[in-house]
Order: structure tokens, then C-alpha cells, then sequence
């Protein structure tokens, strides 16, 4: 009989193992999709802050340049 049980007991053990590691596994997968989706977006909004420093750089040159003008 308590062999009996500690077969069940040992079976127990080792589903709850398995269960264990796909759950890691599976929380590490998601993980993972969250980092590079966030990586993606870090480097989308990395090139509008360039593209918009960028866009205002050029309209504060052009004002500089028409009010220079307009002042001489």
C-alpha cells in the first residue's frame, strides 16, 4: 500500500514539474514578445523625436532666416 501511494505521490510530483516548467516557459515566451514589441516601439518613437527635431530645426532656420531680412 505505501508503495502504492508513493508511486501516486512520485507521479503527482513529476505532473506538477512538468506543469511547472510549461508554465516558465510559456511566461518566458510572453516576456520575450513583450521586450521585442517594446524594443519596436522604443525605436519608432526614437526616429518621430528625430524626424521632429528635425522638422522644427528647419522652420526655426527658415524664421531666422525671413525675420534677418525683414530686419535689414
Amino acid at each position: 500500500m505505501d508503495n502504492f501511494l508513493d508511486t501516486i505521490k512520485e507521479d503527482n510530483k513529476a505532473k506538477e514539474e512538468k506543469l511547472r516548467n510549461k508554465f516558465l516557459s510559456f511566461k518566458e515566451e510572453i516576456r520575450n514578445k513583450d521586450m521585442e514589441h517594446m524594443s519596436h516601439m522604443r525605436m519608432q518613437l526614437e526616429s518621430q523625436q528625430r524626424r521632429l527635431n528635425n522638422e522644427m530645426e528647419s522652420i526655426h532656420q527658415r524664421y531666422m532666416t525671413e525675420t534677418s531680412q525683414q530686419a535689414t
